[in-house]
């Protein structure tokens, strides 16, 4: 039979590999094709995967945390530095002292207690031997023997001052320790201090009728002024310790005659005065809004800045006056009968808060709490602002000075001890 064999056709399209070198040409079957309208879907990232950020970042977070919190700590402070009195360690220092428990009664030094000062949680006693301070709890915070024959007592808000009047010693305490001494070669006649530590101190002279010196903080002192006529009776520096007011009295043809004074710095002369023709300055008061004159019949306030004035006048004599926290406390009597009595108690501004009248002797008087606590012979009474009674109750003889401890208590001073009261 006839022998077939396959013949090889060419087909269309097809062409025999190229078996040349590469010239830089590509050939038909080299070029890659894509279609030209069909787009290249990317999917998306698994919702599995997790973008892990460095460390870098949270540690930046952290520090902007600690650097805010670092300029509020500053910030508030720094506030209260200038807020509070002389600052805020010894602050701090008279808050830890007042920590801690007590018990009453509490024996105290002396033959004689002379003045109580009632400060928030704590109180002052004078007395003819020492000066020392508890808190409302009974606990004895210190108690220190001053010396003097003639004690007199002068508080700030976080200090005491006690000076010998015609003596020749100073000395100021926190609740800590016994920050300030001045011994002077002439005699004192006045002193007191402010809010931010300065003192003030009146004393004799030889060629004026007296000169009072002004002391910062640290003893030093920064400003003298010299009375040639008239004596210093009464002093008294504003609560940042840049002004100070001085009360004088003086005799002429028989009348009696007083001057009150504001004295800056930087002058001799007065920036304000006010004259009390027949009238003795009892005492000065300050508070942060402005000052109280104190007569035998009236009370006259007047602010720091425009010296604009507000009055309160009785027909009664002055016969007690108590500034506790912002409010002046005044007891106004009869002289031929002390036990009429007129109760007053003004503002840090000067406005009148309260007045009403009590029948009884009254030997001291507190205030706290819209609650005003006052002794007559041996009962301890809490009224009301309107005078009402509101409690009552007995006491043993001889309690000389009262200091409120809490609502109905109240810590009762005799001239041996302190005991503790409930007032119901």
């Amino acid at each position: 039979m006839p022998d077939y064999k396959k013949k090889k056709v060419r087909k269309f399209g097809k062409s025999p590999k190229s078996k040349h070198k590469n010239t830089g040409i590509n050939s038909a079957e080299n070029i890659e094709m894509s279609p030209k309208d069909k787009k290249v879907n990317v999917k998306p990232q698994s919702s599995n995967v997790r973008v892990i950020k460095g460390k870098k970042l949270e540690r930046r977070h952290k520090f902007k945390i600690f650097a805010a919190i670092l300029v509020f700590v500053t910030a508030v402070l720094t506030v209260l530095h200038f807020i509070l009195p002389i600052g805020i360690m010894e602050n701090l220092g008279n808050l830890t002292a007042t920590l801690g428990a007590g018990s009453y009664p509490i024996e105290i030094y002396g033959t004689e207690t002379l003045n109580t000062v009632q400060k928030g949680s704590y109180y002052y006693v004078l007395t003819d031997t020492n000066i020392s301070a508890f808190s409302n709890s009974g606990k004895k915070i210190y108690s220190h023997a001053h010396g003097y024959a003639n004690p007199v007592l002068k508080t700030s808000e976080t200090r005491a001052l006690v000076f010998d009047q015609g003596g020749d010693e100073v000395k100021i305490f926190n609740l800590s320790k016994n920050t300030n001494t001045l011994s002077s070669k002439e005699h004192i006649i006045t002193a007191n201090i402010a809010r931010n530590g300065s003192y003030a101190v009146v004393r004799e002279s030889n060629k004026y009728a007296c000169v009072v010196s002004v002391y910062d903080l640290d003893d030093n002192l920064v400003y003298e002024w010299y009375s040639a006529v008239d004596l210093v009776n009464n002093v008294l520096l504003s609560p940042d310790g840049e002004s100070l007011v001085v009360s004088t009295v003086n005799a002429s043809g028989g009348q009696i005659k007083s001057k009150v004074l504001v004295l800056d710095f930087d002058s001799a002369n007065a920036k304000f005065s006010v004259d009390y023709e027949g009238k003795t300055v009892y005492s000065l008061e300050s508070n942060s809004e402005g000052f109280t004159i104190l007569t035998a019949n009236s009370a006259d306030f007047y602010d720091w800045s425009e010296y604009e004035h507000k009055s309160y006048s009785n027909d009664y004599e002055l016969a007690i006056s108590r500034k506790i926290s912002s409010q002046l406390i005044l007891v106004f009597n009869r002289s031929n009968n002390k036990n009429d009595n007129h109760i007053v108690i003004l503002s840090d501004e000067g406005e009148k808060i309260t007045e009403f009248s009590f029948m009884g002797s009254i030997g001291d008087i507190a205030f706290l709490n819209d609650h005003i606590y006052c002794i007559s012979d041996t009962t301890v009474y809490m009224l009301d602002q309107k005078g009402k009674t509101l409690a009552s109750t007995k006491c043993e003889f001889g309690v000389v000075r009262i200091a409120v401890t809490a609502k109905q208590e109240v810590a009762i001073i005799t001239n041996g001890d302190i005991s503790r009261l409930n007032i119901k």
